[in-house]
């Protein structure tokens, strides 16, 4: 009974794991922002970079099983999951409809190219198509070996949209598809919903944003999906014209057969014309 016990464990364990590095895997990655998780409908202005170091810390202790409630792990009532990734963005407007950029992960597990098409500027509404590629050795079958760099590539596209209500108010929200493969299979497809409102407060220089991050994964080798609903609060700091502090704190509400974490982003973007 002791060994079945440990065995189960030792399931659950490998389980985890293999669940967690579906976390991994990006979405389109590289393209600017203006609030927190949720891409916009503006771009980097012509001929001007930006680069943005972030750092993200994530805690967890519990895990949302396959009926979609939150339980600890079963490793021990006392385990815990530390998760801590440095990354860099780079951004640069080519024109005054497209911007492309380039974001790396800071233990070079992953590296991600994206673009940003304007397809629509009219007053305060704007529309724009969103293209990625990830080239990663965070597979999201940890067995796995692709022949790519390392182990997957995943191709993602989508659609940001803003709305400006006032100068102080505005509201972004991007839908966006990404499918996963290897060199010899097809691994999942995910899809992506982000949607942020954000109000300036003292002189335009701090924002205050809210929102919710909703992502869906569908393995196509074992059927076995995952989804995860996220509350994303948090605050952007614009003291200068170069330099904008964001931070926010991501708490998972819902969520199935992945880890339930909190913590903070915090990322600092310096412009350059």
């Amino acid at each position: 009974m002791f060994a079945q016990k440990t065995s189960m464990k030792k399931q659950y364990f490998f389980l985890f794991l293999f669940l967690l590095s579906l976390k991994l895997s990006a979405q389109v990655a590289g393209v600017s922002a203006s609030k927190l998780a949720t891409y916009d409908a503006v771009l980097v202005p012509k001929y001007a970079l930006e680069a943005e170091p972030s750092f993200s810390y994530l805690y967890s202790r519990q895990w949302f099983n396959v009926n979609s409630h939150s339980v600890p792990y079963d490793l021990g009532q006392d385990s815990s999951l530390l998760m801590t990734n440095f990354n860099m963005r780079f951004t640069y407007g080519v024109s005054n409809n497209l911007e492309v950029g380039a974001f790396i992960n800071g233990d070079l597990s992953s590296f991600s190219f994206g673009a940003k098409v304007r397809l629509l500027e009219k007053e305060n509404t704007g529309l724009v198509l969103l293209l990625g590629t990830t080239f990663s050795n965070q597979s999201d079958q940890i067995y796995r070996n692709s022949g790519f760099y390392g182990e997957s590539l995943s191709l993602a596209g989508g659609f940001a949209f803003t709305k400006n209500f006032s100068p102080r108010l505005s509201w972004d929200t991007d839908f966006q598809a990404q499918h996963t493969l290897t060199k010899h299979s097809s691994l999942s497809n995910s899809y992506f919903l982000d949607s942020e409102l954000g109000y300036y407060v003292y002189e335009h220089r701090l924002q205050l944003v809210g929102g919710f991050s909703y992502n869906y994964n569908y393995h196509l080798d074992d059927k076995m999906t995952t989804y995860r609903l996220t509350f994303n609060p948090g605050v952007t700091v614009e003291t200068g014209k170069s330099y904008i502090l964001v931070a926010y704190f991501p708490i998972d509400l819902l969520g199935k057969n992945l880890e339930r974490s909190y913590g903070f982003s915090l990322a600092f973007t310096l412009g350059f014309d």
